[in-house]
């Protein structure tokens, strides 16, 4: 099965990194949390968490791959900010912007 049709993506993500967003930090909804919409087919994340995304550290469009070791679990504003950009791309845009070394939350070193 191909991971983005694997439902337990958001699980396996939760499980290896923890809820938050690998960028920023931010608090992410976790399946159980999503409070379906009144359309009554899509869901939404409660006040003051995000929803969740996937994000690859190397994009899909740089031959970046589908495995666990390219995914992270991202908020919806960083995996839209960063784009098709590499994980240093992203970085030298945010220092740029912020006037400082940037240190992304999942980052371990």
């Amino acid at each position: 099965m191909k991971y983005r049709e694997d439902p337990q993506w958001l699980v396996a993500l939760i499980n290896r990194d923890g809820p938050n967003c690998w960028y920023c930090g931010a608090q992410i909804a976790r399946s159980a949390d999503m409070i379906l919409c009144d359309d009554g087919a899509s869901y939404r994340a409660p006040d003051g968490m995000q929803s969740p995304t996937r994000d690859h550290l190397v994009p899909r469009s740089r031959r970046g791959s589908n495995r666990k070791h390219n995914l992270v679990l991202a908020c919806a504003p960083c995996n839209v900010a960063k784009g098709a950009r590499t994980l240093d791309e992203y970085r030298s845009v945010l220092e740029e912007k912020r006037h400082e070394r940037v240190k992304f939350f999942g980052e371990t070193a």
